[in-house]
């Protein structure tokens, strides 16, 4: 997958846009480079994607998973499964600051996203994370978003719950408008239950 990832990204630009995706058959826009609407310099990125449904991978309408739709599974919402390679540049949030996750090749890295915390009731937290580009060498990795249909509902698997009922769309929605007009993501304090 690496290799084949590496020899993609080193094609000219304007092929891989121009070709939607150098005929690999992909949906429109799985191609991507940059912030797609960045509204201030911190949204500035210099990430290159391919964001692949499953839908261009299986061919198939459904998945086995229960609730779960192949053309949004590719947005961090509730699990994402990243293998990185050896440059690093990942980052996480611990105790309030940053501290990079070391690459390991033999080793998945599998981050819970904002509605695995809202199911969990707050057992299992989101992971703040980011990437920082290395200036010397080219950061490639893979990752899986897991995230369910638009009209699943998210709640918790216990009572009393700290976040309201809500569908992913709702949820989704919700963080583009956040983007949108603060420049970040507000995430899941906008479903807490008030007392």
């Amino acid at each position: 997958m690496t290799k084949e990832q590496v020899k993609v990204f080193r094609e000219p630009f304007n092929k891989k846009k121009e070709d939607n995706c150098m005929n690999l058959r992909l949906s429109p826009g799985s191609y991507r480079w940059g912030s797609p609407t960045p509204n201030c310099l911190t949204q500035l990125s210099w990430s290159e994607a391919f964001h692949i449904p499953m839908t261009d991978i299986c061919n198939t309408g459904s998945t086995n998973i229960d609730n779960c739709n192949p053309q949004v599974s590719n947005l961090c919402d509730f699990l994402t499964i990243l293998y990185q390679d050896q440059v690093g540049g990942l980052q996480l949030v611990k105790d309030g600051k940053w501290i990079s996750v070391k690459p390991n090749p033999e080793a998945l890295i599998v981050n819970i996203g904002d509605l695995f915390q809202a199911w969990s009731n707050g057992v299992y937290n989101s992971v703040v994370h980011r990437v920082v580009a290395n200036p010397r060498l080219e950061r490639f990795s893979t990752a899986y978003f897991l995230c369910p249909s638009g009209d699943a509902i998210i709640q918790s698997f216990k009572e009393p719950s700290i976040y309201r009922k809500f569908s992913f769309g709702e949820y989704r929605q919700q963080v583009q408008q956040d983007v949108k007009e603060y420049g970040y993501k507000i995430g899941l304090s906008r479903f807490l239950i008030c007392n």
